[in-house]
């Protein structure tokens, strides 16, 4: 199946264009075609799915409630530079891909990554753990990486727990099959604000990194498989 991001098309082309849909992607319109919400709703009754507002921590970077209240120093944490922020990516659109895993939204800044994930909900914790583990090894094991690691105390790339935010918009039922269309809706904002993350750090914005982007995420309705 063909993945495409969350947008429409774009009559303009090369950089700008890729900018432009990146920072302002917006969930297809599903519309309410009677047969074919019938037809979804089945479908759900034997597989429910939902949506899952992910982000992942780079090891070292936060440091704990308990930690800040008895002054324990975390140690130094792992900070990504652009270079670093795009292979991780490619490792991740690859990962996401041969698994089959449907993303609807990613961004990575630094220290954390994004992820807006569709599934069912007791498949969500392997599906992350299998994301940290592999792109951990597979990150470790690139070149540019080496400098780092070898004065390094800790081969960590990942914070040990990861944070997710159940999305219950994703559960789709006949009173809320127009979602999409609602310009505040949770859905709509979460979808904004990971695109728009790394504006909000004051991240370089790269084209290189939004276009490997765009080849993994997959529209709402390709996630919900509609």
């Amino acid at each position: 199946m063909k993945r495409t991001n969350s947008l429409g098309h774009d009559p303009l082309e090369g950089e700008a264009c890729i900018k432009n849909i990146f920072m302002n992607r917006e969930p297809i319109p599903m519309g309410h075609d009677p047969l074919k919400e019938k037809m979804l709703l089945k479908k759900l009754k034997m597989k429910q799915l939902y949506g899952f507002h992910v982000i992942l921590t780079t090891y070292n970077s936060r440091t704990s409630k308990r930690m800040q209240k008895l002054n324990i120093s975390s140690g130094n944490s792992r900070h990504l530079n652009l270079e670093e922020e795009i292979a991780l990516t490619k490792i991740f659109r690859d990962l996401i891909v041969k698994n089959n895993y449907k993303c609807i939204a990613y961004n990575i800044c630094g220290d954390h990554v994004h992820l807006l994930v569709v599934c069912e909900k007791q498949n969500l914790v392997n599906i992350i753990q299998k994301l940290k583990s592999i792109s951990s090894k597979l990150f470790n094991r690139l070149p540019l990486t080496q400098s780092y690691l070898r004065n390094a105390d800790k081969r960590h790339l990942w914070s040990q727990k990861f944070y997710s935010a159940a999305l219950d918009e994703f559960k789709l039922t006949s009173s809320n099959m127009g979602l999409n269309n609602n310009r505040n809706s949770h859905l709509f904002n979460t979808i904004l604000y990971i695109n728009r993350n790394r504006q909000k750090h004051n991240l370089t914005i790269s084209s290189e990194l939004e276009s490997i982007i765009t080849e993994f995420i997959m529209s709402i309705e390709q996630a919900y498989e509609m």
